[in-house]
């Protein structure tokens, strides 16, 4: 019986005070390198989070600044009030997203979701930028932004995902810090954005055409190539680096339970 407790000791407790000293060390060994790649790999993944918030955030204000002189390049009978709808739209996406990305990642897994959203993102941002292109042909430009909107909107319902995501990888002493850090990066989205977009200036109405694949790089056209660009790296990102883990740390205060299993055959809790 005691042999049999001691052999229970050794894989329930990981004991240094089996007889074999050599297996015990080459356990610990183990453990620590299995404990240093599972926190870098969850650090990696907070920080593919980071981006996810500035590309959401980011959606929304980089148009901000063009979207009115472009409903009207676009779609020659927009008035205020459609303009209205357009920058509405992403908010309406958002608010369906956030609940359905969410029951989806509850039901399954974050990872899902959160790449499902990016290629959203991905699609509205095309649609939004070739809609200078469309002009050429009898369709409803206006509805066509709408809609491209609304993609995008409901793209970034993600960062519904990904603030749940964060409370599960990170401890009570961590949230804090890291939820902060989510607020900055959503911030900076939104900051940065219209900044970027100023960057586009040069390019002017007319910009370069690429006649091969009917695209219009101008200063209207190029924030939703760039916001595709970001969604293609944030899904590449989650891919490859980004890991579906979760931490078991217990709260501080927490009341629980210690199982000790004695030399002797004797089980104790404290």
């Amino acid at each position: 019986l005691i042999a049999m407790v001691d052999d229970q000791t050794r894989h329930l407790l990981r004991s240094g005070n089996c007889s074999d000293n050599s297996y015990s060390d080459s356990e610990n060994d183990g453990r620590s390198k299995s404990a240093e790649l599972f926190a870098s790999r969850r650090w990696t993944s907070v920080r593919v989070m980071y981006l996810t918030m500035f590309v959401s955030s980011m959606g929304f204000s980089i148009i901000l600044s063009s979207v009115w002189p472009y409903l009207r390049k676009v779609d020659k009978n927009a008035t205020p009030t459609i303009l209205g709808i357009v920058v509405a739209m992403y908010s309406l996406g958002q608010l369906l997203g956030s609940p359905v990305l969410g029951w989806w990642a509850n039901r399954r897994s974050s990872k899902e979701p959160l790449v499902v959203s990016c290629f959203l993102v991905l699609v509205g941002s095309c649609m939004y930028a070739y809609s200078d292109s469309l002009s050429a042909h009898d369709i409803s430009n206006a509805y066509f932004m709408m809609a491209a909107r609304f993609l995008i909107g409901f793209g970034a319902g993600n960062t519904a995902v990904a603030r749940s995501y964060i409370s599960h990888v990170t401890s009570v002493e961590e949230r804090t810090s890291v939820m902060a850090n989510m607020s900055i990066s959503q911030a900076l989205g939104f900051i940065i954005g219209p900044a970027l977009a100023l960057a586009f200036v040069p390019l002017g109405d007319s910009g370069v055409s690429v006649k091969a694949v009917d695209l219009e790089l101008n200063i209207y056209t190029a924030p939703g190539f760039l916001g595709a660009i970001l969604a293609v790296l944030n899904i590449v990102f989650f891919l490859l680096l980004f890991h579906e883990r979760r931490v078991n740390v217990l709260d501080s205060g927490a009341s629980t339970s210690l199982l000790t299993i004695q030399a002797s055959g004797k089980i104790e809790f404290s």
